[in-house]
C-alpha cells in the first residue's frame, strides 16, 4: 500500500500546483513534455515571488553615486516600503506571471535566466506613488525613463546591488553585478567560490555571449579576480530552466514520499482514526485546505492536519512553505477556491 500511496501523494502535489496556475493564472502551455509537470511551473513562480515581510536592506556602494531626481524618489519610496514589509511583488517583472513559462517552447522565456543562473532579480523602480491595489506598478519613471533595481532577496534582508536602466546593452548578463557583490559582501559569494588560484578565463566572456550561454542551457564560467565560483542561483538546467526549482521538485516529491509512508504505517494516528470511524480501507490523498496541506480521506470526507511527526525534521513546514504560504493561502480564500474538506 505504502508504494501506491507514495506515487498517489506525489501526483497530488501536481494537482494542487495545478489548482494554484489556474487561480492565479499563471501561463503555463505544457509545450514539452519532460517539462510540464505542474509542480516545475508553479515552483518557479513560487521561487521568484518575495514573500511579504519586514527586511533589514543591504545597500551597495555603488549608490552613493547621484542619481536623477525621478529614480532616487523611486528608490526611497521602495526602499521605505520594504522595511515594513509592504507586498513588493507590484514591482516584479510581469513575465513571472505572463512571459515565462518552464513548459514552453521558447528556451530563452522559460524563466528570468539572470535569477536562475545568478540569483538576483530584478524590480521596476518608479517615482509614482505606491498604490496597494494595482497588480502592478508603473514600468518607469514619469519621464518614461525605465530604471531596474537589481537585487538578492533573503528571508530577512535585501541586498541591493545596483539601479541600471532597462536597456543598457547586457545589464542582465553583466558580471559587474557579481564583482558589486563581492566587493561588498564577500562573505556571501565565499560560500560559492572553488578557488584562490589566481585562475584566468582564457578569453572574457561578454553579456551577449553569456545571454546566448544561458539560452543554450550552458553555465558560463563566474570568474571575479582570478577566482572561480559556482553560480550562486544556483545555475540553469541544460533545458534553460532553473537548477533550484528542480532540486525544491526532488525535494517535495521525496517529502511526499515520507509522509505517505507515515501514514500507512498500522499505528499511524491518521489510519487509526479512519479504522476507529468504520473505515478499514480508507483512500488518503494529500489535499490543501485554507489552514495548509492535509491528508484527505474520501470515504468520511474528513481531513488530518500534518503535524511534523508525519514530516519529521521540519519537513512539513518547507512543504507548505513552498505549496501554501500564508500570502497563497490569503489570496486563494479571498478568490473562494481553497476549499474547505475538513469534517
Amino acid at each position: 500500500m505504502s508504494i501506491n500511496l507514495e506515487d498517489q501523494f506525489v501526483a497530488d502535489l501536481d494537482e494542487i500546483a495545478e489548482h494554484l496556475i489556474t487561480t492565479m493564472k499563471i501561463q503555463y502551455s505544457a509545450e514539452i513534455d519532460h517539462l510540464s509537470l505542474p509542480l516545475l511551473r508553479w515552483l518557479d513562480f513560487r521561487a521568484r515571488y518575495i514573500d511579504p515581510k519586514p527586511r533589514e536592506l543591504l545597500v551597495a556602494d555603488v549608490f552613493d553615486r547621484p542619481l536623477s531626481d525621478l529614480v532616487k524618489k523611486g528608490l526611497e519610496q521602495f526602499m521605505a516600503l520594504a522595511r515594513v514589509g509592504v507586498d513588493l511583488n507590484a514591482f516584479q517583472s510581469k513575465t513571472m506571471v505572463r512571459f515565462n513559462d518552464v513548459s514552453g517552447d521558447d528556451r530563452k522565456k522559460r524563466t528570468d535566466l539572470l535569477w536562475a543562473d545568478w540569483g538576483i532579480h530584478h524590480l521596476h523602480l518608479t517615482d509614482a506613488a505606491y498604490d496597494p491595489e494595482a497588480e502592478y506598478m508603473p514600468r518607469t519613471c514619469s519621464n518614461n525613463e525605465c530604471w531596474l533595481l537589481f537585487l538578492v532577496v533573503f528571508d530577512d534582508a535585501l541586498m541591493l546591488i545596483d539601479v541600471r536602466q532597462h536597456d543598457d546593452k547586457g545589464v542582465f548578463s553583466d558580471l559587474e553585478l557579481l564583482r558589486v557583490v563581492k566587493r561588498n559582501w564577500p562573505a556571501y559569494l565565499e560560500k560559492f567560490r572553488l578557488t584562490r588560484n589566481g585562475l584566468q578565463q582564457e578569453r572574457h566572456i561578454t553579456p551577449e555571449e553569456r545571454t546566448q550561454m544561458r539560452c543554450a542551457g550552458m553555465m558560463a564560467p563566474v570568474v571575479l579576480d582570478g577566482d572561480a565560483y559556482f553560480s550562486p542561483g544556483p545555475g540553469i538546467t541544460s533545458a534553460s530552466t532553473p537548477m533550484g526549482i528542480t532540486v525544491a521538485r526532488d525535494h517535495l516529491q521525496d517529502w511526499a514520499r515520507q509522509v505517505a509512508a507515515s501514514v500507512a504505517e498500522p499505528t499511524s494516528p491518521i489510519r487509526g482514526d479512519a479504522k476507529a470511524r468504520g473505515i478499514d480501507s480508507p483512500v488518503f490523498s494529500l489535499k490543501m485546505c485554507p489552514s495548509g496541506l492535509i491528508v484527505h480521506e474520501a470515504t468520511l470526507n474528513a481531513g488530518y492536519l500534518l503535524t511534523n511527526d508525519d514530516a519529521p525534521d521540519q519537513r512539513l513546514a518547507q512543504m507548505n512553505q513552498w505549496m501554501c504560504p500564508a500570502w497563497v493561502l490569503k489570496r486563494l480564500s479571498h478568490s473562494g477556491s481553497a476549499a474547505d474538506t475538513l469534517d
